[in-house]
């Protein structure tokens, strides 16, 4: 066919040039690795936050999010070998709509009869799990956020039930209008989950990583980034005012047009309540500048100064005491960076790998040991945590017990 080139996941069409180029990958790949930074990609966190919950100690937890991560990255995998076959089988599509049936033209043409019907069935769980969950969350904001918080909130359980019925007809009539108007439904895609998040990306991780950034801030870079959006994607491309520029690109101007709004509002307003940042920072020891919280933290004597590194522990150390532990050191940031390397080895050479590609061998390989390397690294460090995690939640379910026999006799 003379296609297989398409194959190839990193033939870019230049720098900044083309429908594939350099500047969009690193775009999406800096998007994707600091995204899990304060829930910056705002999408997708429910099930981990689920899993973190109920983990029983933060080694269980930290392993379980990773490992939901990879294999989440593995499923993609899977997903990227059909796009790129769709790609490589049907080259000559002229009209950008036809590229978003891919996925069902290539089921149906290729898979055998008995497959096809559990093909259809997942393409209706899927968009009816879909619209039921949506409609459900709007819903649910509709009804306790707004109705019963600001409007009613003396409101009898049987109202709110009613509320959130027609809030549910109300979110419907609103799709079916919105998806009337619609001509492309990837372009829509990528400005409702991408670029109309552009402008709270980066307040999504200022809020974990700086402690000066405010609730004002965070407001007022969403309300910005509701209308920054919009001109910059539709109305000022249709009446000429600014040229239709690559999703990419769009998401950096929107960031940068976000950040003049919210620095100077957050630098103007109060910061947060110190008894919510020290109370904050003690429960989660984030990354980051939280200089003056961690000092008054010291100073009502709920943290102890941070131990300075023993010389004889070595580069990397191995034994760890619960304090020492909770405390950010060189061991996280390797693991960190590592853990991220793994992932992108592992995506990318699990796709290679499927399509027989040696290269592809050798780069899921890498991601492999990137990940055990990972693993050896944190480890000790949770271990530590958890143990003293552990003999916390024993002594605090004592306490407990004691209360509640207490209280019966």
């Amino acid at each position: 066919m003379g296609q297989s080139w398409r194959l190839d996941i990193f033939h870019f069409t230049g720098a900044f040039t083309g429908e594939f180029p350099v500047a969009w990958f690193v775009t999406m790949l800096l998007f994707a690795v600091l995204g899990g930074v304060g829930m910056a990609t705002t999408i997708d966190w429910y099930a981990e936050a689920q899993r973190i919950q109920s983990a029983k100690t933060v080694r269980d937890a930290s392993y379980g999010l990773w490992t939901g991560t990879a294999l989440i990255l593995v499923r993609d995998s899977l997903w990227a070998i059909a796009v790129l076959g769709f790609f490589t089988l049907y080259p000559n599509i002229q009209n950008r709509s036809e590229y978003e049936v891919g996925w069902f033209k290539m089921g149906f043409e290729f898979l055998p009869a008995g497959m096809v019907g559990f093909f259809f069935a997942t393409i209706l769980a899927i968009h009816f799990s879909t619209i039921s969950s949506h409609l459900n969350l709007g819903a649910l904001y509709a009804t306790r956020d707004l109705y019963q918080h600001y409007v009613n909130p003396q409101a009898s359980e049987k109202r709110l039930v009613w509320v959130g019925r027609l809030s549910t007809l109300g979110l419907l009539l609103g799709s079916f209008l919105m998806g009337s108007m619609m001509q492309e439904i990837t372009k829509w895609l990528i400005f409702a989950l991408w670029l109309m998040a552009a402008g709270v990306w980066l307040p999504n991780l200022l809020q974990v990583i700086w402690w000066r950034f405010n609730a004002w801030g965070f407001l007022s870079a969403w309300i910005a980034n509701l209308g920054t959006s919009w001109l910059v994607v539709w109305v000022l491309p249709a009446y000429g005012v600014l040229p239709q520029l690559p999703d990419y690109q769009q998401f950096w101007l929107l960031m940068g047009l976000g950040t003049i709004v919210f620095l100077p509002v957050t630098l103007l307003t109060p910061p947060e309540n110190m008894d919510h940042l020290v109370k904050f920072y003690v429960m989660t020891r984030p990354v980051g500048w939280w200089g003056p919280v961690r000092r008054e933290a010291e100073r009502r004597g709920l943290l102890q100064p941070e131990p300075k590194r023993d010389p004889a522990a070595g580069f990397i150390r191995r034994r760890w005491t619960p304090d020492a532990a909770n405390a950010w050191s060189r061991e996280d940031w390797i693991a960190a960076v590592f853990s991220a390397l793994g992932y992108l080895f592992i995506i990318v050479g699990g796709t290679l790998s499927l399509l027989g590609s040696m290269m592809g061998y050798i780069t899921l390989a890498l991601g492999i040991a990137a990940s055990a390397f990972m693993y050896w690294v944190i480890d000790p460090k949770l271990r530590a945590v958890s143990a003293d995690y552990e003999e916390k939640q024993k002594e605090h379910l004592k306490r407990l017990e004691s209360i509640t026999r207490w209280e019966k006799q």
